[in-house]
C-alpha cells in the first residue's frame, strides 16, 4: 500500500476525528497530503479558483508519487516550511460539489485518471456538509497535462514534490513518456471442429479462428492486422458469429484472396491480457464419424499464417503460427485436444 493510500484508509476510518485532529495538530502538508480551502464553502457551486486547484492537484499527484487532496482545511503559510493546518472551513451542499468536481475531472487533464476516489465527510449525519476527501493515485499513464481553459496554467504538467506543487522541466517529461505502458501484442489462435452432412457424405470442419492478445500493460488502440493464409483454408463467409461480422473492419489488399487486411477505429481497443477475435479460416474434411476418423487424409492441409500487427505508438509486429497436418488429424480423431497444440508462436523478430 502506497503513503497515499495509506492516509486515505486512515482518514476513511477515523472520518470526522480524522480531520479535526489535522487542525489540533497543526499537521504539516507534504508529498502525499495537500489542504485546501474551497474558495465559497456556503455553496457547493465548483468555482473558477477551485478547478484551478483541483486541475493542479489531479497532474501534480498523478505525475508525482500520488496524494490525498483533502478540502475545507484553511492552512498558514511558512517560510522556507510546509503550510500547517490551521482552520476548518466545511463545504455547504457537499454532495452537489463532489458531483461537479467528478463530472469536471475528464475536462481538466489528459490523459484522464482512472482510479480516483472520493470520499465525503459530513460533520454530522445527513447534514451534508462537511468536507472531502480525494485520493489521487501515482499514475500508470503519465505525464498528465492540464487541458482546462484556465489562464496561466493550461497546456501544463505538474508534480508533487516535497509539499508543493510545481511544473515539471524538460528533462522530467522525457523520463515520464519514457516510462509510459506500451501494449505488447502477439498472435492467438484458437482451434475447434463442427461436423455435418452434406449429401450422402459425411464431414467436419476445422476451423481456427485468429485474433490479437495484449501482453503489455498500456493499452492497444487503433489495432489493425495483416494476414497472409496457407492454401485451402478460406476465410468463413459466416464470420465469428454466423452473421459475417469480424472482430476488425475488413479492407481488401492487393487483390490477392489468401490476404487480408483488418483495421480498427477509435472504439477498437484491446486492454492488458483481453483477446480481439478478428476472423475465421475453415477447411472442410471428408470424415466418418462413426469411426472417427479421417477418411481422405492426404487432402489435410498443414495450417500456416503470416501476420503483421500494429497500432497506435508500436511497430509493426511480425508473428507466425504453424499447426501440422498431423496434429490436425490428430485433433480430429480426438487423440489431441485443442489446448494440446500450441497455436501461436512468439514475434519472428524476437530472440
Amino acid at each position: 500500500m502506497s503513503n497515499a493510500e495509506e492516509i486515505f484508509k486512515r482518514i476513511k476510518n477515523e472520518g470526522i476525528v480524522s480531520i479535526q485532529r489535522f487542525v489540533e495538530e497543526r499537521k504539516e502538508e507534504s508529498e502525499w497530503l495537500d489542504f485546501k480551502n474551497k474558495e465559497e464553502p456556503e455553496n457547493g457551486l465548483l468555482g473558477e479558483n477551485d478547478k484551478k486547484t483541483f486541475a493542479k492537484a489531479l497532474s501534480g499527484f498523478l505525475n508525482g508519487s500520488g496524494g490525498v487532496l483533502v478540502w475545507g482545511v484553511e492552512t498558514e503559510k511558512r517560510k522556507d516550511e510546509p503550510d500547517v493546518a490551521t482552520d476548518l472551513k466545511p463545504i455547504s451542499k457537499l454532495k452537489k460539489f463532489l458531483t461537479d468536481l467528478q463530472n469536471y475531472m475528464p475536462e481538466a487533464i489528459t490523459p484522464s485518471p482512472q482510479k480516483v476516489e472520493f470520499e465525503p465527510i459530513e460533520e454530522t449525519t445527513n447534514s451534508d456538509k462537511g468536507y472531502l476527501v480525494i485520493l489521487i493515485p501515482q499514475s500508470d499513464l503519465p505525464p498528465h497535462r492540464i487541458v482546462a481553459r484556465i489562464k496561466d496554467i493550461q497546456n501544463h504538467y505538474y508534480r508533487r514534490t516535497g509539499a508543493s506543487t510545481r511544473i515539471m522541466s524538460h528533462s522530467e517529461l522525457e523520463d515520464l513518456f519514457g516510462r509510459r505502458p506500451k501494449p505488447k501484442p502477439i498472435l492467438v489462435c484458437k482451434l475447434y471442429r463442427s461436423g455435418g452432412m452434406s449429401g450422402a457424405t459425411n464431414y467436419v470442419d476445422v476451423s481456427i479462428d485468429v485474433g490479437i492478445k495484449n501482453e503489455g500493460r498500456g493499452i492497444l488502440k487503433y489495432p489493425s492486422l495483416t494476414l497472409f493464409s496457407s492454401k485451402g483454408y478460406e476465410p468463413d463467409q459466416y464470420g465469428l458469429d454466423g452473421n459475417g461480422n469480424r472482430g476488425l473492419k475488413l479492407r481488401k489488399k492487393w487483390g490477392r484472396a489468401n490476404v487480408r487486411h483488418y483495421v480498427g477505429g477509435a472504439d477498437d481497443i484491446v486492454n492488458h491480457k483481453d483477446e480481439l477475435w478478428i476472423d475465421r479460416y475453415t477447411m472442410r474434411i471428408s470424415f466418418d464419424d462413426a469411426r472417427s476418423e479421417v477418411l481422405s487424409p492426404e487432402n489435410v492441409k498443414d495450417f500456416e499464417i503470416l501476420a503483421m500487427i500494429n497500432g497506435e505508438g508500436i511497430l509493426p509486429q511480425k508473428f507466425s503460427c504453424k499447426i501440422g497436418k498431423g496434429r490436425l488429424i490428430d485433433f480430429l480423431e480426438n487423440r489431441l485436444l485443442p489446448e494440446d497444440i500450441p497455436c501461436y508462436l512468439v514475434n519472428e523478430d524476437s530472440d
